[in-house]
């Protein structure tokens, strides 16, 4: 039987980042639409929201 190879640190990073980054949308998204007003720059928040996340996926 074949065990998986462990995960090199910069792949186990950027599976965490990215993680983070969809957990970072869904919040986002979710908080935006739970908000009493949804107007149409919810979405431009949700994105606000991810944009740290976005740029640190980009660097690895």
């Amino acid at each position: 039987m074949q065990f998986p190879q462990p995960m090199q640190p910069k792949t186990a990073i950027a599976t965490i980042v990215i993680a983070f980054f969809m957990a970072t949308v869904v919040m986002g998204l979710g908080r935006a639409m739970i908000s009493e007003r949804a107007s149409a720059d919810s979405g431009h928040l949700a994105m606000a929201d991810a944009m740290p996340a976005l740029v640190l996926s980009v660097q690895y």
